[in-house]
């Protein structure tokens, strides 16, 4: 096993070399497709989107509508802080909207079909990043399981061959 330090890292990390710095959807843009993806129940049978980059060509925002089985979900993306980054998933009956930041919510909608406000919930933001994920993998543990019931390896899967199907097209 090879263990690396802090310290050990390389100080000589160039950051305004481009090719390091990937953009939005690469960094944390993979949580917010699993996010829809999960409410999808699979991979898209329509994807509409829109990328904005910058002058580096490095992707700053997005817009994701993805559809599968008449549930729709959106996203916006944005590496800056001050535009509108909420995610909202559709359905016959209504929708649910999580505001913005999306990520950092603690707010949801729930709308009825006519778009008529039906409950607002409210929910600490309790993290401030992957303590979430760390979690989940210490009840896996503590359960001994192997795989994930909030995200198990197909969605996974499903969320890697989108984000690549996106980078590409775009």
């Amino acid at each position: 096993h090879t263990m690396l330090r802090v310290g050990d890292l390389d100080k000589s990390i160039d950051l305004k070399n481009k090719e390091m710095h990937k953009g939005v959807l690469e960094d944390y843009g993979v949580y917010a497709l699993s996010f829809v993806t999960s409410f999808l129940k699979g991979f898209p049978e329509e994807i509409v989107f829109q990328v904005c980059r910058s002058q580096d060509n490095v992707d700053t925002n997005w817009n994701v509508q993805m559809t599968n089985k008449g549930i729709t979900g959106v996203i916006n993306l944005s590496s800056n802080i001050s535009t509108e980054s909420k995610a909202i998933v559709v359905c016959e009956n209504g929708s649910i909207t999580w505001k913005t930041q999306f990520n950092r919510s603690d707010v949801i909608d729930i709308r009825n079909s006519s778009g008529k406000l039906i409950d607002s919930f409210f929910y600490p933001y309790t993290f401030e990043g992957f303590e979430y994920q760390v979690e989940e993998v210490a009840n896996c543990i503590m359960n001994k399981t192997i795989e994930s019931n909030m995200i198990p390896l197909n969605d996974s899967i499903v969320v890697a061959k989108l984000l690549r199907l996106l980078l590409k097209q775009s």
